[in-house]
């Protein structure tokens, strides 16, 4: 599992509520401060979390227009809905959604792969 993933993970985990940089790295084990920014970056970039700023602080979220699709949707909804948002669905994204779904559908953490 790549560090964005269980980073991505991670924010799913919380939410709704959200998770700053200083606490990924600590819920995650990464000493490097410098390596969670690149990761929440990226996963900004990709349009997989959304970010607030509250004065120098940022707080990174799970997307909710996908947490609303995951809730009262079917997966491949749940699939479409970011498609639209997104323009297309990265394989590391399609990848993390199956495995939230498939997570929360049988009551088990599955790691990649599995």
């Amino acid at each position: 599992m790549t560090q964005a993933s269980r980073a991505l993970d991670y924010l799913w985990s919380v939410a709704p509520g959200g998770a700053t940089n200083s606490l990924i790295a600590q819920r995650l084990g990464i000493r490097s401060h410098q390596t969670v920014y690149v990761l929440t970056q990226q996963l900004l970039r990709q349009g997989l979390i959304r970010a607030e700023q509250d004065g120098r602080a940022w707080t990174f979220y799970a997307l909710e227009a996908l947490d609303t699709a995951l809730a009262n949707r079917s997966p491949s909804a749940a699939l479409r809905a970011e498609s639209n948002a997104l323009g297309r669905l990265t394989p590391s994204a399609f990848d993390g959604l199956a495995r939230q779904v498939m997570s929360n559908r049988y009551g088990v953490t599955l790691e990649p792969g599995s």
